[in-house]
């Protein structure tokens, strides 16, 4: 495969993978995609319009549902469409891979496939949040529940290295917490307060409160995962 490919895995989802297909097609003017699909998911695509993409199948044979335990499917299911894409995406053969399925099942089988950096070995998730402004970077969301304050420091650098693409020169960083103080939050982000603007004096702007976020003042956001999560899903 060449490429800028990009590997879509619609399987393990809420909706069917024909419909879901349907509405990204719908957005697309073009684009090379290879398509993760058990036999009855590909079949389900042959009524769809999808000539100006160009496209190829990677057939699967198992699928981990959103229901189910990630780490005993990924150690069970070989087979599964997020063991295949991950596996690809680390040999080259797609750019990106793109998947709805169980977020646990994912981060396990990155972690399985996919080398982590030397110095910052622990995965977390990412999400993008509009602002007044622009969006702002925001993680963990959810990979890991909790964060000891030396995880603050890989976060920051993943997002200020993540924003550096998108063109912003010098990302600002904030953490999370229950005031803009310097002492505010428990102990853990007292201390990440005192770590992040030992290792980052130009980009750490200090503490942040959730109202504050979506002013567009700064363009990371750290926290800890279960914190994130839930700043996620009620922005």
């Amino acid at each position: 495969m060449s490429k800028n490919i990009i590997g879509l895995d619609l399987l393990g989802g809420d909706l069917p993978p024909a419909d879901l297909l349907k509405e990204i097609a719908s957005h697309l003017d073009s684009a090379h995609l290879a398509l993760f699909g058990t036999s009855d998911a590909i079949a389900s695509y042959n009524h769809l319009d999808l000539a100006h993409l160009s496209l190829e199948y990677i057939p699967v044979e198992e699928v981990i549902e959103l229901d189910e335990d990630p780490l005993n499917a990924i150690r069970q299911k070989k087979g599964a469409s997020v063991h295949i894409g991950m596996r690809l995406l680390n040999e080259g053969h797609i750019s990106a891979y793109l998947g709805i399925g169980n977020t646990g099942a994912m981060l396990a089988a990155a972690k399985i496939h996919l080398p982590a950096l030397p110095s910052k070995p622990r995965p977390a998730l990412l999400a993008m949040l509009p602002t007044q402004k622009r969006p702002v970077a925001v993680l963990d969301v959810g990979a890991n529940l909790s964060a000891k304050p030396e995880h603050f420091i890989e976060m920051a650098h993943m997002g200020i290295a993540f924003q550096k693409t998108r063109g912003i020169e010098n990302p600002k960083v904030a953490l999370l917490n229950i005031g803009s103080e310097e002492l505010k939050g428990h102990k853990e982000l007292r201390e990440a307060y005192k770590k992040l603007k030992q290792h980052f004096p130009e980009n750490f702007v200090g503490n942040i409160e959730g109202r504050d976020v979506f002013k567009g003042i700064v363009d990371v956001l750290v926290t800890e995962g279960f914190t994130g999560n839930i700043f996620l899903k009620t922005a």
